[in-house]
């Protein structure tokens, strides 16, 4: 399938339900990443909560969280954002329903956040007949200048610094001329990238040993939208969820996934890969003789291995977790 160039009010208005449902469906992990609990605790939360779907409900009903986890709030808000845009054939009605539906949707700081993203995009479209590379890139622009006035710089890794990664990522590959899919994967590397500093330099993020869930929840969305824009399946959801980790400085996490490779990319980025994943830790697996390597190793430092990977390829199906003494 031939990447799009640009989304109409229609496209996007699909790129907004299907991130939606992504999220739903990665609302318990990131809950669990925001809250630190084990996943049988975050399983008891969903099941609870009933869905993205109940906790809509009852905010339509006036019951606020403030409290509300991270997945859940950032799911129950695009899920909203999504069904007050249904049926909308022009950007106007869809940037309505992306600036009003917020206000009532979001209860928690994450939901906030994804709000003033959503209204940079919504700032971008709203008098505009496509939804091309240049009005992405402006949207995550505007979104990341939203947040800036809330921030004081000193939080790596979180939205903010993630989103403004995102931004710059997003301009510069339209001055160099990048289509609306290259500019949304460039926008979604950086942030990654930026991402994984976090739990290097966000002493909150070191402590706990993780990725701060709402940015997390916002490259999510970003990698749906590359999904839509070139036709590739949307990210899965999680067999199981990212591990929390402790405090404790001997903590090891088990990595594996696929690894799609760059165009150019073969035999010898592989060995390469897979060199540099021996380096970081215990090398359990890795086959590079096929058109999607797969790796899996165990680390201390889950987030320099997810980064190699970037250097030449994308990673699918990913999977980090704890690992467990003895496995």
């Amino acid at each position: 399938m031939v990447a799009r160039e640009q989304l109409d009010p229609v496209g996007l208005l699909e790129a907004l339900r299907a991130a939606a449902a992504v999220l739903d469906d990665h609302r318990a992990a990131l809950d669990r990443l925001d809250r630190g609990e084990g996943w049988e605790d975050a399983a008891d939360d969903q099941e609870a909560a009933g869905g993205a779907e109940q906790a809509v409900g009852a905010v339509a009903k006036g019951v606020g969280d403030p409290d509300r986890a991270a997945g859940t709030d950032l799911a129950a808000t695009l899920s909203a954002v999504a069904g007050a845009a249904e049926g909308a054939t022009t950007f106007a009605r869809v940037a309505d329903a992306l600036a009003a539906e917020v206000g009532d949707a979001a209860q928690g700081p994450a939901g906030r956040d994804l709000g003033q993203v959503l209204a940079g995009l919504a700032d971008s479209v709203r008098n505009a007949d496509r939804l091309d590379a240049a009005r992405f890139a402006i949207g995550l622009e505007l979104a990341a200048e939203r947040l800036a006035v809330a921030d004081d710089g000193r939080h790596a890794g979180c939205l903010p610094a993630v989103l403004a990664a995102a931004a710059d990522a997003a301009l510069g590959a339209v001055d160099a001329g990048a289509d609306l899919a290259d500019t949304i994967i460039s926008a979604a590397d950086e942030g990654l990238a930026e991402l994984e500093a976090g739990p290097r330099a966000n002493p909150d993020l070191v402590e706990r040993g993780v990725v701060d869930a709402a940015a997390a929840g916002f490259l999510l969305i970003l990698d749906v939208f590359a999904s839509v824009v070139t036709g590739e399946p949307l990210p899965a959801a999680p067999v199981e969820p990212v591990a929390a980790a402790s405090t404790r400085a001997a903590r090891r996490y088990d990595v594996r996934c696929l690894v799609e490779p760059h165009q150019g990319c073969g035999l010898e980025s592989a060995n390469w890969l897979e060199s540099t994943w021996h380096e970081l830790g215990d090398l359990v697996a890795f086959d590079g003789t096929s058109s999607h390597w797969r790796a899996e190793l165990v680390t201390a430092v889950p987030g320099a291995a997810i980064e190699a990977i970037f250097d030449v390829g994308r990673p699918r199906e990913l999977h980090v977790g704890l690992h467990e003494a003895g496995d």
